[in-house]
């Protein structure tokens, strides 16, 4: 989509990312939701991206931005392997939470597929925190599970040139991809086109940190 211009939401399912990252290899940008640039070792609050997005959605959606999974955890097999592996990753001793267990195998993936090179098209992205730019700067008062979330989200989308959202929505049954995966899907895309055309907004607003690897730490909106 362009940004300012209406466009006709389409839903696919692509597993795994390497698959997402052939169907589109001619994509100017392409926006995830899953922590590009790991830390070695974990610190309190986690990294300063995820720091500053919790900052930015507010005090009601700021528990949606966990931090995000440290290098340490990628191979652990189980959460138990992983709290063990985070924990002795640095001086402070701090454990992974179950939320972001869940999305090691997701980063473990895309980090592999990330280089320096490719995060010139693949960008970082947090759903609530496109969500909040798309509104007033603020994070949205009503979670995306609870009532009015997503027809709150619905509104958003198509206030910004979203059509047919209802239609992508009902398109996927709730076990292959639920309202809100479908919703959040619209927002990356809405931050992509926005990153394509230099509007969007980037967190840390200057220079971002990098890993170990050569990967900035950062998030776009």
């Amino acid at each position: 989509m362009e940004v300012g211009e209406p466009a006709s939401a389409a839903v696919r399912v692509l597993t795994p990312f390497g698959d997402v990252l052939e169907a589109f290899r001619d994509a100017s940008v392409i926006a995830v939701d899953i922590p590009i640039g790991l830390l070695d070792g974990a610190v309190p609050s986690g990294r300063q991206v995820d720091r500053e997005a919790r900052q930015a959605v507010g005090a009601q959606r700021r528990n949606s931005v966990f931090s995000a999974p440290v290098r340490a955890v990628l191979n652990a097999k189980c959460h138990n392997d992983a709290k063990k592996a985070s924990m002795s990753s640095s001086r402070f001793r701090i454990s992974i939470s179950a939320q972001a267990f869940a999305i090691v195998p997701k980063t473990r993936e895309v980090d592999a597929l990330m280089s320096a090179s490719t995060q010139k098209q693949v960008v970082e992205v947090h759903p609530e925190l496109c969500f909040a730019c798309m509104g007033d700067g603020r994070g949205l008062a009503i979670s995306k599970k609870d009532k009015g979330g997503p027809e709150l989200r619905k509104q958003l989308l198509a206030a910004h040139g979203f059509t047919g959202v209802e239609a992508a929505i009902q398109s996927f049954r709730q076990n292959v991809a639920a309202i809100d995966d479908v919703l959040d899907s619209m927002a990356a895309c809405w931050t992509a086109a926005r990153v394509a055309t230099g509007v969007a907004k980037r967190l840390p607003e200057g220079e971002p940190p990098v890993d170990s690897r050569g990967l900035r730490m950062e998030m776009w909106c």
